[in-house]
Parts: structure tokens; C-alpha cells; sequence
């Protein structure tokens, strides 16, 4: 949700853990971080269980994450250890926290990644290093 490799996530998750075994579990890292990005897959997940999104978007959930935080709290991410990274983790959890605003909030996630993957649903899509980039530059270019 925060370091940008969502292609990375499913697929090549031996891979990720090594390239991101100094990234994560800092000491210096605020704790809300790793809460809401929990709080924000297991949202992902009910509301897949549940059939209020597809199950289309199952291989998508680490990008939706991704997509969802920037446009809940803003594409430019302070970074994990200053003051403003808590405030800007504290928009999502506000978020996540209120049924009606999260559900409206991955709608909109699924919107935007329908505009970006277009009808290619595949597992293979999902794992797609220059998604991310689209995503991105979708969201940077879009008013919020």
C-alpha cells in the first residue's frame, strides 16, 4: 500500500520480502501505517466476500490499495518517519473506519483502475510493473 510494488506482492513474494526487508517493521515507523494497511486488505477482502465488489479484482487488491490511498489521502506520500506521514495515514483510517466512506471509496478505486486495465482482468495484468506507473500518472493528472 506504501512502498509501490503492488506487481510484486502476489507473484514474486520471496522476491519482494528480500527487496523490502529493511523497508518495513522499523522501529521509527508509526504504528498506523501498518494498521491501516491491514485494516485496508481485510476491508478489500469482506467487501469481496460479501459480493459488493467483484471477485475480477482479486489479482488488482494490492494495486486498489494503492489506488485507494492516493486518492483518499493524496498521490505525494510524506515520507514513513515525519510528523505529516501519521495525518496523511490518519485520512485513510477515517475512511476505512466509516462503512459508507470505505465502500464509496473502493468503488471509486475500481473505477479508476477499470479506466486504466480496460477489460484485461488477467492475474498476468496484475503483475504488470508499468500498471503502477498508469496508475500514477492517471491520479497525478486527475483533479481531486
Amino acid at each position: 500500500m506504501f512502498l509501490g510494488l503492488p506487481h510484486q506482492a502476489s507473484r514474486y513474494y520471496g522476491t519482494l520480502l528480500k527487496s523490502i526487508a529493511n523497508k518495513i517493521f522499523i522501529p521509527a515507523h508509526p504504528p498506523i501505517a501498518y494498521y491501516v494497511s491491514a485494516l485496508a486488505l481485510y476491508r478489500f477482502e469482506y467487501y469481496v466476500r460479501r459480493r459488493f465488489i467483484d471477485t475480477k479484482y482479486r489479482p488488482f487488491k494490492y494495486h486498489l490499495l494503492g489506488i485507494l490511498r492516493m486518492q483518499v489521502a493524496g498521490v505525494e506520500m510524506p515520507v514513513m518517519m515525519a510528523n505529516k506521514f501519521e495525518k496523511y495515514c490518519q485520512q485513510l483510517k477515517d475512511i476505512l473506519n466509516d462503512e459508507d466512506k470505505c465502500l464509496e471509496a473502493f468503488e471509486k478505486a475500481t473505477a479508476t483502475l477499470d479506466t486504466i486495465i480496460g477489460t484485461d482482468y488477467s492475474r498476468d495484468r496484475a503483475k504488470d510493473v508499468s500498471l503502477m506507473a498508469s496508475e500514477e500518472s492517471l491520479l497525478t493528472s486527475k483533479p481531486k
